[in-house]
């Protein structure tokens, strides 16, 4: 069991994988700008989203007849 363990640290060690997620959780435990940027980065995305939304209702506030319609155009060849 103990020679288990020595192998997952020394693979652990190795790995980069493992290693940039030992970084990434240290950083987490801390309260760093990578993941204060990061939440900023979420809150602009929704930012981004509900400005989205809210020019649709606006889009669906106005009348019906000052709406864009479409318009059938005959082509002659």
């Amino acid at each position: 069991m103990a020679k288990k363990k020595v192998e997952e640290e020394t693979v652990r060690q190795y790995c980069p994988f493992c290693r940039a997620l030992d970084s990434m959780r240290d950083l987490l435990e801390r309260n760093s700008e990578f993941f204060d940027r990061l939440r900023q980065a979420r809150i602009e995305v929704l930012e981004g989203i509900k400005s989205l939304i809210e020019a649709r209702i606006e889009q669906l506030k106005t009348p019906p007849e000052k709406r864009r319609s479409v318009k059938k155009i005959e082509v002659s060849e």
